[in-house]
Parts: C-alpha cells; sequence; structure tokens
C-alpha cells in the first residue's frame, strides 16, 4: 500500500503540472515472476518510475512509455525472464516467468484507475475494478476501458464500453482471499481485480514503546492512529492522529473497526485494558492484540469473566496475547517488528511460517 500511496501522490504532482504520465499494470503472469497481476508503477515525463514491476523490464518499459505518452493509446506487452541470471525477474526458477503489461496514459481528464484506487483508500471502502486487458486484434478502441463499482455503490463504466451482463455477478464471485482474476467474455479479456483500503492499526497508549511500532506501520502505508491519556507527551509517532483524553469506554466505541482494522492495547494499565477488551472483542476488527506475558492475559480474562463477560470461541480466536512473532525480541525496536509482523500475517491469512517450508509457490499456485 505504501507503494501506491506513492504512486497516487505522484500522479497528483502530475495533474498540479498539467503533464501526462504512463501507467504500467501487471495483467497477466505464467511461472515464477517478481510482481503478480495488480502491481502497478508510474512512469513520470523524466522518465523516473514510481512503483516496481520487475527491475530487469524498467529499460523496455521506458522506451515503449514514449510511444504510449505521444499516441495516447493503450499497449499490451509481452515479456519472458530477461536472462538466467537476473534473479529479481525469473527467481532462479527453471520455470521461468512471463508476465504481460498494460502501458496506458494518465493525466489531466483520464486518471485511469488511479482516480477510483483513491477513493477506495480515502473512503476506507473496497472496490472492484474490472480492465479490458486483450481484444480481438487488439482493438485499442477498447484496450484499457473499465467497469469500476465501490462494495455497496453503484458502477461506473468508461470509454463507453457496455460490460458484459455477468460482470456484476462475477464480481460478487471473487473471494475475499484472492485479489485478482482473469474473465473471458467471447474475444474479450478482462482482468477483474479487488480493490481494498490499507490496513489500519489502532493503538490505545502513547508510551515510548509506541513510537517505533508507529514507524514501522506507517513505512508500510498503513493508517495508524494513536490513542493516549496524556496530550502532553511529545512523541515522534509517525503518520498518525490522537485523541487528546479518554476513558476506556469512550476510546473504544469511538473506534468503528472493519476486517481491515487491527487493535494493539499498549498502555501498561491492566484495568484500561480490561474495559477495552470489553467492548474491543466484540467488534469487527481482525487483530486485537495485547503486550505483555501470557500470565497477564490470562488475570484479563479472568476479569471481564469476573464483570459478567465471557468472549466467544471466535472473539478469543481475534486476540492475540502476548502480542507477535516469537523472534528474541528483546529491544523495543525488535519487539515493534514482532508485532508489525504478526499483523501483517493476520490480515493476510498467513501464519508466518518460514518461507522455506512452503511447499507451494510464494504467492499462491502459479498460472
Amino acid at each position: 500500500m505504501k507503494e501506491m500511496r506513492n504512486i497516487l501522490a505522484a500522479f497528483d504532482r502530475l495533474l498540479l503540472s498539467g503533464e501526462y504520465g504512463v501507467l504500467a499494470s501487471v495483467v497477466q503472469t505464467s511461472g515464477s515472476t517478481y510482481r503478480r497481476p495488480g502491481a502497478r508503477a508510474l512512469i513520470l515525463p523524466d522518465n523516473s518510475i514510481i512503483g516496481l514491476i520487475g527491475g530487469c523490464l524498467e529499460s523496455a518499459l521506458l522506451k515503449e512509455a514514449l510511444s504510449v505518452l505521444e499516441s495516447g493509446l493503450p499497449k499490451r506487452l509481452h515479456y519472458e525472464k530477461c536472462s538466467e541470471t537476473d534473479l529479481i525477474w525469473s527467481l532462479g526458477s527453471e520455470n521461468a516467468g512471463t508476465v504481460d503489461v498494460l502501458l496506458e496514459r494518465v493525466g489531466s481528464g483520464d486518471p485511469g484507475p488511479l482516480k477510483f484506487i483513491d477513493g477506495c483508500i480515502e473512503q476506507r471502502c473496497c472496490g472492484v475494478l474490472a480492465t479490458v486487458v486483450r481484444t480481438e486484434q487488439n482493438n485499442t478502441s477498447l484496450l484499457g476501458a473499465r467497469w469500476m463499482r465501490y462494495i455497496g455503490g453503484s458502477a461506473e463504466m468508461t470509454k463507453g464500453w457496455e460490460p458484459p451482463a455477468s460482470l456484476p455477478a462475477e464480481s460478487g464471485r471473487l473471494p475475499a482471499d484472492e485479489k485478482s482474476r482473469l474473465l473471458y467474455e467471447d474475444s474479450t479479456e478482462i482482468l477483474l481485480e479487488q480493490i481494498a483500503p490499507p490496513n489500519r492499526l489502532v493503538i490505545f497508549g502513547d508510551g515510548a514503546d509506541v513510537v517505533p511500532v508507529t514507524r514501522f506501520a506507517s513505512g508500510l502505508g498503513w493508517s495508524v492512529e494513536v490513542i493516549g491519556r496524556d496530550a502532553t507527551r511529545s512523541r515522534p509517532f509517525h503518520g498518525t492522529c490522537g485523541i487528546e483524553v479518554w476513558a476506556p469506554e469512550e476510546a473504544a466505541k469511538k473506534i468503528v473497526a472493519d476486517e481491515g482494522t487491527a487493535v494493539l492495547l499498549m498502555t501498561h494499565n491492566f484495568n484500561d485494558d480490561c474495559g477495552l477488551l470489553r467492548f474491543l472483542l466484540p467488534s469487527a476488527a481482525r487483530y486485537v492484540g495485547v503486550i505483555g506475558p501470557k500470565r497477564r492475559l490470562d488475570k484479563l480474562l479472568e476479569c471481564l469473566h469476573n464483570s459478567g463477560y465471557t468472549p466467544s470461541a471466535y472473539e478469543l480466536s481475534r486476540l492475540y496475547g502476548p502480542a507477535g512473532f516469537d523472534i528474541g525480541a528483546e529491544t523495543p525496536e525488535e519487539i515493534a517488528l514482532s508485532i508489525i509482523s504478526e499483523i501483517q500475517a493476520v490480515l493476510n491469512g498467513r501464519y508466518g511460517n518460514p518461507l522455506r517450508e512452503k511447499e507451494r509457490p510464494i504467492h499462491g499456485q502459479e498460472q
């Protein structure tokens, strides 16, 4: 998400300048590749590139981007692996990768998918994006045409494309853990993508140990909120907004959590944590983390039980304490790394196992 935020920021600067750039989007891959469908990079007029598709592709993309910039017509390109020794691209795999990239000019009046993606981020809502990535005889009049829909909202159509009647139903059948899928309608190939808002991290507590957590989270492009009691403390929190003074019950009620929300309790106050858990465990937050030893968490659960509230098995499955992966962490920075790694794994539906123990491809089933 940090990469996409950088692309959107660069696109905003492009709009202010009145110039055009070229958006490169991975639309299809096979074998072992560095990026998957949905990865994007923005090529600016000075030939600088924001984002990464594949290290060895940059020079080739720059050459093709010039023709797209001049003509204004989108173009689909097909690349084989660059060389036997290019580990960034082929990862040294015998099943060398191939990638198809869609290039399209973007700028004022023609934002491509960027305005829609920005809307998903700013409104913290999910969206579905359908892009025509291949047509019969590569008809450029439809190449890059899109159908976009915010979940729960209405659809938009661009470039006069009349999407197939089955598209809304197909978009609703895309599993939550499947970020993209290719659809085939007659002679048209359509890339269907799920666009999700950035992960959101809400931290209760304003101690010095919160600082490295916010640094790691904001570095990943997450939305970070720090809620603490002491508004007079001067902490170098990164990319955060805070509530000055709160009581546990009041603060928890202000948090409207969704499935992309992680909550971390770092108050170092037993009574506060007990009160917060009472409100946070029934919420939609996918991750509720508590720092401190296991015996402290056991006492917190006992406190909840004595107050008349016993969490369900499902609620307990979203409770992580002590928060973090076991990486031998001791310093605040190491502890922050272990916590952020665990949150990343949970929100992505992973378990954090070593990659060398993974029998299937890193990014899922190879195409």
